[in-house]
């Protein structure tokens, strides 16, 4: 009596274990399926191209960490669901500073971009260098109102970014100073800054440094001036790296005379250049 009753106990057990395998192998073919991402590789460097939300997760769903704002770069870090796709989105696992989280991929972009062309410009004195293209010129002696002490200039000078709109000058200006002054100021908004008044605390981290951002803008007579700025103190110096903007405001134009500038394109175009700098001690 006991032999009947274990035999179908028996077939049971091997009846939901061949169930569980068969459901298990075509949850492996669905997950499989799925379509996955191969833009970036482990260790690669991404370039956010808009304010980017970073996830706890794969996913709309998950809960946002912070919000990675437009320039910042950061690194794809090991995760085996990297490429992922959730939501109408592939996601990425990605380190920006001390933050480390989910991002979709529309607006990361790797920041490979080939500098064995650029030219080097090398300052001695504060430690430091920086590359540029042959879009820009370096100039020491024009300085923008709206930034002081400035060691220099490196001024986009391509046609193809100003025909026929409204901006007059895009820029990446570096400034130094080892002041008492300026180096208890260093990482406070400054004055006309949306930061005003606080400790700057957005960090964008370039070949190993952390800086902090900032961001000023100003308008007069129809001109719009905007700086956002990254600063670090290093080897008691006050360090800051800027993204300068001038532009004409629309309504000064007669309609349909000229058109709005790309401003992402401009942006990204600085943010290359920005991205080399590195100090050589």
């Amino acid at each position: 009596m006991r032999r009947m009753l274990i035999i179908p106990k028996l077939a049971m057990l091997l009846l939901i274990a061949s169930t569980w395998t068969v459901l298990s192998t075509a949850a492996s073919r669905e997950d499989r399926s799925r379509p996955i991402s191969t833009k970036f590789n482990l260790g690669d460097s991404v370039q956010t191209t808009k304010d980017l939300n970073m996830r706890r997760g794969p996913g709309t769903t998950y809960s946002i960490i912070t919000t990675i704002s437009s320039g910042n770069i950061g690194q794809i870090v090991d995760n085996e669901d990297n490429g992922i796709s959730a939501d109408g989105y592939f996601w990425w696992r990605v380190q920006f500073g001390n933050n480390n989280g989910w991002c979709v991929e529309n607006w990361l972009e790797s920041t490979k971009v080939d500098t064995s062309d650029w030219k080097i410009y090398r300052n001695e004195e504060y430690g430091f260098e920086i590359k540029y293209p042959k879009d820009f010129v370096v100039e020491t002696d024009t300085i923008p109102a709206v930034i002081r002490r400035v060691i220099a200039k490196f001024r986009l000078v391509n046609d193809r970014y100003y025909r026929k709109n409204n901006l007059v000058e895009a820029s990446v200006v570096i400034s130094v100073a080892k002041d008492k002054e300026a180096l208890s100021n260093c990482l406070q908004g400054e004055a006309m800054s949306v930061y005003k008044g606080q400790t700057l605390s957005e960090e964008r981290e370039i070949n190993g440094i952390t800086f902090y951002k900032d961001s000023v803008c100003e308008g007069a007579a129809g001109h719009q001036y905007e700086k956002t700025s990254y600063r670090a103190i290093y080897n008691n110096v006050c360090c800051e790296i800027a993204l300068f903007i001038h532009s004409i405001n629309m309504g000064v134009f007669d309609p349909g005379t000229v058109s709005e500038f790309n401003k992402d394109e401009v942006v990204e175009k600085l943010n290359q250049v920005i991205s080399t700098f590195r100090l050589l001690r």
